[in-house]
């Protein structure tokens, strides 16, 4: 599997809706990290170095773009 860079992250969660509308400059890291369940530090991490987020991330990121699924969807269908 080709590894997704900082810049794919930061785009993908853009577009999948986790950014908070009420700020612009936010590109949905915050929110990202929560998804995820991992701190704050950490999602920041992954979008602003080279490595960018792990392959289980990557994985269900491009699920999510592939299939059409939000954020805010995929909260949904996780919480049952």
């Amino acid at each position: 599997m080709k590894p997704m860079n900082a810049r794919q992250y930061r785009a993908a969660i853009k577009q999948l809706g986790f950014a908070q509308s009420d700020r612009p400059h936010d590109v949905g890291v915050s929110a990202a990290s929560r998804f995820f369940e991992v701190g704050e530090v950490t999602g920041r991490r992954w979008a602003m170095e080279d490595h960018g987020p792990p392959a289980p991330v990557v994985v269900c990121l491009r699920l999510m773009l592939a299939a059409g699924i939000s954020a805010d969807k995929a909260r949904k269908l996780l919480e049952g």
